[in-house]
């Protein structure tokens, strides 16, 4: 009778245990599960997750240049900010929005082929912090690439994580961005390469998101 009584208190113990489990607290924002689950396990130039700062506006400059686009940046250090640059574009009258890839200048100009200035209402540019997330290896883009915007069909924020559902993949996408749009700034993320539309990703609880753009590179 004794055997009886250990044995279900043992099957009561491990019925407990196991409902704990369920209402475990949600993913953290360091926790690398996203990872495995949602990202691809191929080489990446930057770690998943990355994050890149908005530089303030008012330091960003821009003009009409020789087959495209003049990019002026003040007030960068050589060190840290100026290093792996990138911009969003916002074409004028709601022609949408691009992605471009600046790259890495000491003077703090740089050029975007095959964008008109006249064109362009809005630039944002993000910069690598080195002080963040792990390091960088050599990005695979040439300064002016563009990265096309990938529409998003809706997305919920949980917090600690974002859900959403982006339109298909375009044919060949090796990387994706996402930009994070704030009531107090903005953020620019890198998502590695999702194994589906449907995916989540990490984000700060304290940044209140209004809105999410994404920007695919393709080969």
């Amino acid at each position: 009778m004794k055997n009886l009584f250990y044995i279900a208190a043992i099957l009561s113990a491990m019925f407990l245990a196991a409902c704990s489990n369920t209402d475990q607290d949600p993913i953290s924002v360091n926790s690398s599960q996203f990872e495995k689950s949602n990202i691809l396990e191929i080489s990446y130039p930057f770690n998943i997750h990355q994050t890149f700062p908005e530089l303030n506006t008012s330091k960003v400059t821009w003009q009409e240049d020789k087959g495209g686009l003049l990019i002026t940046v003040n007030g960068i250090t050589t060190t840290r900010s100026n290093r792996y640059l990138f911009a969003t574009l916002e074409y004028a009258g709601n022609n949408g929005v691009v992605m471009a890839y600046l790259g890495n200048s000491k003077s703090g100009r740089y050029h975007v082929s095959g964008v008109n200035a006249i064109d362009v209402n809005k630039i944002n540019v993000f910069y690598y912090d080195a002080t963040s997330i792990g390091t960088v290896s050599v990005p695979p883009y040439s300064e002016s690439d563009l990265f096309k915007n990938l529409g998003v069909e809706g997305w919920s924020d949980g917090g600690t994580a974002v859900k959403i559902k982006s339109f298909p993949f375009p044919s060949g996408m090796e990387h994706l961005f996402a930009q994070l749009i704030g009531s107090e700034g903005n953020q620019l993320i890198f998502l590695g390469k999702p194994r589906y539309e449907d995916f989540d990703f990490p984000k700060s609880e304290k940044f209140n998101l209004k809105d999410i753009k994404l920007f695919t590179y393709v080969k």
